[in-house]
């Protein structure tokens, strides 16, 4: 289902490494046909990734990443560097009716145009575990790492339809929760 992307003009394009419980690496590179951004009402940004194909015997297959900030790294305001949070990130699967879902955080930093009808964004190192299946999916990872470039176009309206469809199929993200003050709450 995953397969090997070249090198060549940006694109949205991940690298997924499967962690098995029994030890070992397992090493998978994506590239994604759609990705979309917008800001919410909090300025926070949301960006969309989907490929669609089909398996060898026609079935339908859709791949999607969704990352969300909850805060941006601003440049000479922000101290921030890879090794921070950010971000949820949701990557679904989907093969007919039967999919997955893997979720988790990490860090993403962009750079918009200035026109602001484009951005080339950078997720590093975020760390996925299973989440929720649907139908007969398969768990596919158990703990994996995702990383990549997302090469973005502005479409509030199309990445929204495109959010709201994973939505349908696989529930929403789950929202960012802060940590409790008090350490003895958790």
């Amino acid at each position: 289902m995953l397969l090997a992307v070249g090198c060549g003009e940006r694109k949205t394009q991940f690298q997924i490494v499967n962690y098995p419980v029994g030890g070992g690496a397992e090493r998978f590179h994506q590239g994604f046909d759609e990705c979309y951004y917008w800001f919410d009402g909090n300025q926070n940004l949301e960006v969309v990734a989907r490929r669609t194909s089909q398996t060898d015997e026609g079935v339908p297959t859709t791949q999607a990443i969704h990352v969300r900030t909850f805060w941006l790294p601003r440049p000479g305001v922000t101290y921030a560097e890879p090794t921070m949070i950010n971000a949820t990130v949701s990557y679904m699967i989907l093969v007919g009716p039967d999919g997955a879902t893997f979720g988790g955080s990490g860090f993403f930093s962009f750079k918009e145009k200035r026109d602001k009808t484009s951005l080339v964004g950078r997720l590093e190192l975020s760390s996925l575990t299973p989440q929720r299946r649907v139908g007969e999916g398969d768990k596919l990872f158990e703990r994996a790492t995702l990383e990549g470039e997302m090469v973005g176009v502005r479409d509030r309206k199309a990445g929204t339809m495109l959010a709201n469809e994973m939505h349908r199929v696989f529930g929403p993200m789950p929202d960012y929760q802060r940590k409790p003050d008090n350490p003895d709450l958790y």
